[in-house]
Formats: C-alpha cells, structure tokens, sequence
C-alpha cells in the first residue's frame, strides 16, 4: 500500500544560509547580486523539491553548484514513498532513506493499465497535496526549487488554479526547474478550467547539454509563459564544477537580481492575496 495518505510529516528540512568563498574573478554580478539582496531587505526563501531516488541531503548538495547559499535560506522536503537511489554514489553522500514523488513505472510501458494509470494520477495529486501542505505550514515561500521528477511537481503546483482546485493558495513569486522531465502535466490540466493556460510565474531552466532527458526539459520549460533557460555541458545533474562557469553563473544571477527587485516591489498584501 502506497504511504502518501499515512505520512503525515510534512515539516521541510531548514538549510540556513551559509557563506560559501567564490573568487569574483567567476562570477563577477556577484556584488551587484548581493547588494540586490540587502536592497530586497529580507531573505529570500526557496523550498527545494528532489527528484526521483533522491533525498534532501542530494538537493542541498545540488543547490552549492548555483551559489546561493549566502543569499538564501533553503527548506527542503522528501517525498513519501521509498525508491532506490538514481545514483549508486547518492549512497556515499547521504544516510538517510531516498525517495520519489510517484511512481513513474506506469507511464514506462505500452501494458501500463488504465488502473495502473490511474493509481498514478492518484499519487500525483498526493505529492501535490504533500508540498503545499508543508509550503501552508512552513511558508510563505518567495520561490519553488525542482530537480528532475521534482522540477515536474514544482510545475504542476504552478499551473493557474491547481493549488486553488485542491484548496490552497500559490503564494510563491517564480520558479527554478533543474534538469526538468515533462511528466504529469495532464494531471495538473485536468484540475483546471483553462487547461491551455501556461504557466505564468517567471522561471528559470537549468538544462545539460549532455543530458538524456534534455528534450523533456525544453518541453517543460515550454509549460511557460516566458521561461529564462541557462544552459550548461554537464548531463543530469549540477556538479559543482557549475560554480567556474561564469557565463552559466552570470545568468543564474541575473536571473535571482530581477526576481529580487520584483519581489521587493511586491507588498505584503500583494503576496498574500
């Protein structure tokens, strides 16, 4: 039996922002970005989602490779249901149980049953529930981080009116997509009115040249009205090797300062409604 409906622990893992030393010969925005940080007068907060056969501890480790750690302060959350690790050495960076938001076997075969399908459309809409749960009882959050399987979910929480339909509110101001996969998006349309709609927050798309899934990736940045994509020439992942590309650095930054500067605009009765 599936234990999305039994878990009840939906408090994300608190990552407190941590200096991390960079030569400003790598990215040099990086003054320009931290004085947008200090101006915004507040932290910015991002929950941060894994991907499929991984964990929080992964995504932290993740997140070093966009260098934000100074900037921010980081929640993450594990899904419920178990799953073995996408990467045997996942084992040697982290103790703690892996996991997936649902289970993606379904869709991988032509005998996939319509029941089949159906418990996963079922699956889909718990791990929608699951984070927007814990983003209502741990939020406000400025912005929502997803890699991979996670990357999919923080789409599905975006589309206009998903949230709504399953009674909570999308409170957060934009979205990063890390090595996204197109998945379950008919699920998100079928909670809607207007299942053409885009989605309509700002995004950013980190996407690997050498990355297997990288057309499902360009096909969920297509989920958008007016996705920012920063692409790199690593595969499906964000090694830390990220942090000397300064062309890669330089987007991911800019991206961050315009997100600060709107957000600052935005009142706390404009966040809120």
């Amino acid at each position: 039996a599936d234990s999305d409906d039994d878990d009840d622990e939906y408090a994300p893992t608190r990552r407190r922002a941590r200096p991390v030393a960079v030569s400003p010969n790598v990215y040099g925005d990086l003054v320009d970005l931290e004085a947008a940080y200090r101006r915004r007068g507040r932290t910015l907060r991002i929950l941060g989602l894994h991907g499929r056969g991984s964990n929080s501890d992964i995504t932290a480790i993740q997140l070093v490779a966009l260098d934000l750690q100074r900037f921010v302060e980081i929640d993450t959350l594990d899904g419920a249901r178990p799953a073995p690790p996408a990467d045997p050495a996942f084992a040697d960076l982290s103790s703690q149980p892996f996991r997936e938001w649902w289970d993606v076997s379904a869709r991988r075969t032509s005998e996939a049953s319509e029941s089949s399908e159906q418990q996963q459309q079922q699956q889909i809409v718990a791990a929608m529930r699951r984070v927007l749960t814990a983003i209502r009882e741990s939020g406000p959050y400025d912005a929502l981080f997803g890699f991979s399987q996670g990357a999919a979910l923080v789409t599905l929480l975006s589309y206009p009116g998903a949230a709504e339909a399953l009674g909570f509110r999308r409170d957060w101001a934009f979205v990063v997509c890390a090595g996204g996969v197109a998945l379950g998006l008919d699920v998100a349309k079928g909670l809607v009115a207007d299942a053409d709609k885009l989605v309509d927050l700002p995004s950013l798309h980190l996407i690997g040249a050498r990355d297997p899934y990288r057309r499902s990736a360009a096909d969920l940045a297509d989920a958008y009205e007016r996705p920012v994509v920063a692409r790199h020439s690593h595969g499906h992942e964000l090694p830390t090797a990220l942090r000397r590309d300064a062309s890669f650095g330089a987007r991911v930054h800019a991206f961050f300062r315009d997100r600060c500067a709107e957000t600052r605009r935005r009142s706390p009765d404009e966040a809120a409604s």
